[in-house]
């Protein structure tokens, strides 16, 4: 699962998330790297942005042949986010408003990736699975973070029987592209998708959850609560935003050394079971925004993304997540 945090600092944290919350990478190197040339290319999905984004002003990027958007992310990464099947990918990396590229490295190091060309701006290296990587050009500050996932095997249905689409009736969601109106009315539509899954997850019973599902779209919204039995689907492109505004979230608890309340964005219900979030959809908190916002307590606050508290048998998996202003999951 992929996953960004962004902290009130001046570096973003890159975590891949699997199962057991552990770090872990498919690539081989030497003679292991060789044996799996026979793979076919891997096949390339981009996802559309959401709106809020802009594009990097300082990479473009294609995997094998496709443009990849990549997102202007923060003054120390701009990031790629896309999927692709099973195979080789090879990248063609261009570094804008330089003549050339005269310098660069790929972590992981320990994958021992290499250019294989290296033509003006632009350099050319190939993996043989779904990566993360951070690519450095010119010892440029913004560096550059390509996260690879790969397909999805379990995509829902949008409709029918223990679907909850939250811009279906009776939810009517619309997405929006600003936080300026409807933020209360949206959140309390999402939480009654939510509410209703759960019902339906708990009433069908041997471990079944309701599903609710997010189209691809831009939301702004306050605090939700998930519930036992419910798994929320984010289509790529699907990105829950936070607000900026204080006024729309509860304070759950004080931070005493930032002098700021701060909230659970989107936590679970106490003494829940059986969560998921998933999907190739985006939580971004908005999180420096909140911390400056001191219209309605003069105060400011921060945020915790995602948090899973007093709950059994949750597991994420697929999400970005950017921009917090205290730990992103907690």
């Amino acid at each position: 699962m992929a996953m960004f945090r962004k902290f009130l600092c001046p570096t973003l944290v890159l975590m891949l998330l699997t199962t057991m919350f552990t770090l872990t990478s498919n690539a081989q190197s030497g003679v292991e790297n060789a044996e799996e040339t026979h793979l076919a290319p891997a096949t390339i999905h981009t996802y559309q942005p959401s709106v809020r984004y802009t594009n990097s002003a300082n990479y473009t990027l294609k995997a094998n042949g496709v443009v990849v958007p990549v997102v202007k992310g923060f003054s120390d990464y701009d990031y790629a986010h896309f999927s692709m099947s099973e195979g080789p990918v090879t990248y063609e990396l261009t570094i804008l408003n330089t003549d050339k590229v005269h310098e660069y490295s790929i972590s992981p190091k320990k994958l021992g990736i290499q250019a294989e060309k290296i033509e003006g701006r632009t350099i050319t290296f190939t993996t043989q699975s779904d990566e993360y990587l951070i690519v450095t050009m010119n010892n440029r500050q913004t560096r550059m973070v390509i996260a690879a996932d790969p397909m999805e095997k379990d995509v829902p249905a949008s409709n029918g029987e223990g679907i909850f689409n939250v811009t279906s009736a009776p939810y009517h969601v619309v997405s929006s592209g600003t936080p300026a109106t409807g933020v209360s009315t949206r959140t309390a539509s999402i939480q009654q998708a939510i509410n209703d899954a759960s019902q339906y997850g708990t009433l069908q019973g041997g471990g079944k959850q309701g599903i609710v599902y997010v189209p691809a779209g831009t939301y702004y919204i306050g605090n939700l609560v998930l519930k036992s039995n419910t798994a929320v689907y984010m289509e790529p492109g699907a990105t829950f935003i936070g607000t900026g505004k204080t006024v729309d979230y509860k304070e759950h608890w004080f931070k005493d050394s930032m002098g700021r309340p701060a909230t659970w964005w989107i936590s679970t219900a106490f003494q829940s079971e059986n969560i998921r979030i998933y999907g190739r959809g985006t939580i971004d908190g908005n999180g420096q925004a909140l911390h400056d916002d001191k219209t309605s307590n003069g105060k400011g606050m921060i945020n915790n993304l995602v948090v899973p508290i007093a709950t059994s048998n949750f597991v994420m998996d697929g999400i970005l997540i950017r921009e917090s202003s205290g730990w992103a999951v907690v």
